[in-house]
């Protein structure tokens, strides 16, 4: 599972050391813990009692109801975490209640999502149309809400082990208790115990015993754990790991994921730079032959044996037919990946939220040294080459995704056939989204073939070399979002194609079977950039888009204007921005400047948010601070302390817990963008300054 923004709530939990006096379980309320876990239980009561049970239940009203008791049951949730405490012994109870509620809330979306088909059925009817919005919203608000409570959870157990340190018992009763729980959440926030702290540390923490070592090793190969990877290979580099324990840490990274050598072990081109992996088979195999054997049981002996003879093939043959275990599913050739990410593209058709924006085909290749891969084919819009990449670079970079595979296992090898003929193909991604220039390359030879389509279109490329009909694989076609939307996308160089197939689709295809979904986590940067997507989404919808473009902008359109008679200038031009030498390059310029200027207000109050959490650890910031801090980093952290003044004075009376100073932040940050956003699209839909008077 993907935990999100680390280094956000990281921030949050070591601003509370930097502030001397404060602590969470200081935080008042006059409420009592048993009213705050009744409040929360009956929020979820009620939210369950709303929840769609048949398709007819679909409609917008109760779509509405149900994101309200999305935000009460985390607002109740968020509220029992940080409310007063008497003793210690309440953060287990209290992280008990909240894995019970998360369990319950997954369960509830997955009683949601199994009534897709039905809607599906019902898509060219109007009243059809309305109840897929209305379950896209709500499995949205569930999926959102599970991602939430994931992040309380992670909260809670941080704060939980910070309490723990001191106390062997309790510390011990929190890994049994998580271990029983079986949480995700607890398996990689309890990999830290593996090292032993530094002695005199200021909490006065213990180092943790063999045997609950040993436990938590066996945790993260049981619930997946490839987040904590890096750890667990410092742990095997370290003093501290005997023969025993470095036999199952090796056992635990095998079973949470065992990363894949690089498969292009330099930078590609006008793409992504692979990610060097932090331990191989290699690496791994000759830590367990350097092992001192006489120290190990019977049973670890047999098990190392068994161990140096798996990673001995997977050094040589890499990934078998059967697929790559990435720690909690088996990902096999021809399935689909989809992806969901922060995305300017995800409210404009008429069937939305997307619970996807991005979309890849698994399939199998070969490195330069023989070893198969399980890798990710895919399109993204600067790439002019398509590049394979191991599957486990590209995943855990999600908000969340979904594994789907065709029920017949020939239909699924095509697909894996024809992803894997398009590796090396020349690409041109359409901003046009027109799902007819996938179609028209059907039935023709695509090895060596130059792919112009989008993301969603790779997978119409795959599915239609099948011989089964489109419908099959995307039973639900979709259209521009009404209103202004279509109008306002033509005059910035972007356009939804007729029959558009979005990376949500597929999902309704009943032969198309969702094999896993990963959970959800709620990360505070990309809430803030989608919710200030989302924003330019629905103002494109009611608002004429009149773009601000900024000097550097205004000269490349000038220039794309000026190539359309002048071929050099346009092959020029192309090479340096990285996009195809045919591309519309007036169309292309408009798109760029338009999705620049938005990642720009997206990028930069995410950022911003981050670094004022960084500002609030940082401490002093005066001349010694150069040292440990980079000095562009202390003007900004200044310029960030200031602005957010009042706020740092109430949280260091103890008058704001870590939660209150997120959700300030997140708020403040999503209505800076928003007004940017205004600012720079949208200026007559800005509200007039008052005069003074």
């Amino acid at each position: 599972m993907r935990l999100g923004c680390a280094r956000c709530l990281m921030a949050l939990v070591l601003a509370s050391a930097a502030f001397p006096g404060f602590s969470p379980a200081q935080e008042t309320t006059a409420t009592a813990p048993a009213a705050r876990e009744q409040a929360l239980a009956q929020r979820v009561a009620e939210l369950e009692k709303r929840l769609p049970l048949v398709v007819d239940h679909f409609d917008a009203a109760r779509a509405q109801t149900c994101s309200e008791l999305c935000r009460a049951v985390d607002t109740n949730a968020g509220t029992l975490l940080y409310s007063q405490m008497q003793r210690p012994e309440e953060w287990l109870e209290r992280l008990q209640v909240l894995t019970k509620t998360k369990a319950q809330i997954d369960k509830d979306l997955q009683r949601v999502v199994d009534l897709r088909f039905g809607l599906a059925d019902r898509a060219k009817q109007t009243a059809g149309r309305d109840a897929l919005r209305s379950f896209l919203r709500i499995s949205t608000d569930l999926i959102d809400l599970s991602g939430r409570l994931n992040f309380h959870l992670r909260d809670g157990v941080i704060f939980a082990s910070m309490a723990a340190a001191p106390q062997a018992d309790l510390r011990r009763k929190l890994v049994e208790q998580l271990d029983t729980d079986r949480s995700t959440i607890g398996a990689a926030m309890m990999a830290p115990l593996l090292m032993d702290p530094p002695k005199d540390t200021p909490n006065r923490a213990l180092p943790a015993p063999a045997d609950l070592k040993k436990k938590i090793l066996l945790m993260i190969g049981q619930r997946g754990g490839s987040d904590v990877l890096p750890l667990i290979v410092r742990f095997l580099k370290s003093a501290e790991v005997t023969p025993d324990l470095a036999v199952l840490a090796v056992d635990a990274v095998i079973r949470a994921g065992l990363p894949q050598n690089d498969i292009e072990p330099t930078p590609s081109e006008g793409g992504e730079s692979p990610t060097k992996p932090p331990i191989t088979a290699a690496e791994l195999s000759k830590t367990l032959s350097g092992l001192d054997a006489a120290r190990l049981s019977p049973s670890l002996t047999k098990h190392r044996s068994t161990l140096i003879d798996w990673l001995g093939r997977r050094d040589t043959q890499g990934i078998s037919n059967a697929g790559y275990w990435n720690g909690v599913c088996t990902i096999q050739p021809g399935d689909w990946l989809l992806m969901r990410n922060s995305s300017p593209y995800n409210l404009f058709t008429d069937l939305s939220p997307g619970l996807f924006t991005h979309v890849g085909i698994a399939t199998t290749a070969k490195d330069k040294d023989g070893r198969q891969h399980m890798v990710i084919v895919d399109l993204n819009e600067r790439d002019t080459i398509i590049r394979p990449k191991n599957i486990e670079t590209v995943l855990p970079r999600s908000l969340y995704y979904a594994v789907l595979r065709h029920e017949d296992p020939a239909v699924a090898a095509k697909m894996s056939e024809v992803a894997a003929s398009l590796i090396g193909n020349a690409m041109k991604f359409d901003l046009t989204f027109e799902t007819a220039k996938a179609a028209a390359m059907k039935g023709k030879p695509l090895a060596g073939t130059k792919i112009e389509t989008y993301c969603a279109g790779l997978l119409l490329l795959a599915a239609q070399e099948t011989g089964l009909p489109q419908t099959e694989f995307f039973p639900v076609a979709e259209e521009t979002a009404p209103g202004k939307t279509a109008e306002n996308m033509d005059r910035i160089g972007l356009r939804v194609g007729a029959d558009f197939i979005s990376p949500t689709g597929p999902l309704f295809a009943r032969r198309m079977k969702l094999i896993h979904m990963s959970e959800p986590m709620f990360d505070p940067r990309r809430e803030i950039e989608q919710r200030i997507y989302d924003h330019f989404a629905h103002q494109l919808a009611v608002a004429p888009i009149e773009p601000k473009s900024t000097l550097y902008q205004s000269l490349r359109q000038q220039l794309a204007e000026a190539s359309k008679t002048n071929p050099f200038l346009a092959k020029a031009i192309a090479d340096a921005a990285g996009v195809d030498r045919e591309t519309d390059l007036s169309r292309a310029a408009r798109a760029a400047a338009v999705v620049e200027t938005l990642d720009e207000v997206a990028y930069d109050n995410s950022s911003d948010f981050d670094g004022t959490l960084r500002a609030m650890r940082a401490g002093t910031l005066d001349e010694k601070a150069k040292e440990r801090i980079p000095e562009e980093d202390i003007t900004w952290f200044k310029e960030l302390r200031e602005r957010h003044s009042d706020m740092i004075q109430k949280f260091e009376k103890r008058q704001l817990s870590p939660r209150d100073v997120n959700e300030t932040l997140i708020a403040y940050y999503i209505n800076r963008g928003k007004q940017q956003i205004d600012k720079y699209f949208f200026p007559s839909a800005v509200a007039p300054t008052p005069t003074p008077k």
